[in-house]
């Protein structure tokens, strides 16, 4: 048994994106489901289970729509996902109503510290650890060179 004090998330494609493959109207069915066995929130993707075939434009936010749709539909917690790169566009997908908070993947990989730059941006601040201070904003002369936009 799962305990009821974690949350418990569960991953779904909101599409294949090929002929015969997953859709959006599958997934809310999917997502209504987990949400009575006790799921907390649904993370939603798309493709990368097969050679897609008709794929969107890869545009920021590109399957952000999908999670709307389960959020709204499934009247579950949606995390969504896909090309979210910027604290900006992350912030406006969550306040917006579109998902209920975002998965930033591959713009991590690029900046580890992904997290602190979203929270220097979004509010002129970072709460950088201990260890990390001698890199941060007034200390680090290299800060305001390395983020010009949030200087």
């Amino acid at each position: 048994m799962w305990p009821a004090d974690k949350a418990l998330g569960f991953r779904l494609n909101g599409t294949d994106w090929i002929e015969g493959g997953i859709v959006i109207d599958e997934t809310v069915a999917v997502a209504r489901t987990l949400k009575d066995l006790g799921v907390d929130y649904i993370s939603v993707s798309s493709g990368g289970n097969t050679h897609a075939q008709k794929l969107p434009p890869m545009v920021p936010g590109y399957q952000v729509s999908l999670a709307e749709r389960v959020r709204k539909d499934a009247q579950i917690t949606t995390l969504a996902a896909g090309l979210i790169v910027t604290p900006g566009q992350a912030e406006h997908i969550v306040a917006s109503g579109q998902a209920d908070f975002t998965g930033i993947g591959r713009a991590v990989l690029d900046d580890p510290r992904w997290g602190l730059h979203a929270q220097h941006a979004l509010d002129g601040k970072a709460d950088y650890p201990r260890s990390h201070w001698r890199a941060g904003p007034g200390i680090w002369p290299g800060f305001p060179l390395a983020h010009p936009q949030s200087s």
